[in-house]
């Protein structure tokens, strides 16, 4: 019986012992990285429509904006003009990225998302892209930066090509 008692005051004496420790915090998580600036060119002028990512095989639809994820208060999430035909993403396309044949505008009206077999019969183009880069995060460089390298021929010496 003195054992279960040495046993349940050991037991009961760990469990309210309280261990202090000092934990440092790291302030630059993932969720302070800023998003990659991501510039591209397309075969056709596909910057009123709605993206979507297809699966790496480009048989299936895996991701889709919610129609209310298109625009904020200021405005659609279209892609930004660049010199050249360049463009610079604005809502979060990669190398998988196909359109709608619908506008972000016709799309925002939606009450819900399309079912993905009729997104799948909308699919403008499943290879809409000539050209991406990765050119950093977000305010590593400006528009008028890059509008200046796309000028001067430097995407190449210094930006990460994509596609």
């Amino acid at each position: 019986m003195r054992i279960l008692l040495a046993i349940f005051i050991l037991f009961f004496a760990a469990c309210c012992t309280r261990k202090t420790t000092n934990v440092t915090v790291n302030r630059t998580s993932s969720a302070n990285v800023l998003p990659a600036i991501i510039i591209y060119k397309t075969k056709a002028n596909y910057s009123m429509l709605v993206p979507v990512r297809l699966s790496a095989d480009k048989n299936e639809i895996v991701s889709y904006p919610d129609p209310r994820d298109v625009k904020d208060d200021s405005g659609f999430y279209y892609p930004t003009a660049l010199k050249n035909g360049y463009w610079m993403d604005n809502i979060g396309v990669g190398a998988n990225t196909a359109y709608l044949g619908m506008s972000l505008k016709e799309y925002s009206q939606l009450k819900e998302p399309l079912s993905l077999a009729e997104m799948m019969a909308m699919l403008v183009d499943a290879n809409p892209f000539t050209e991406m880069w990765n050119c950093g995060n977000r305010g590593s460089v400006s528009v008028d930066e890059l509008n200046i390298d796309i000028k001067n021929n430097k995407l190449i010496k210094t930006y990460k090509k994509i596609y």
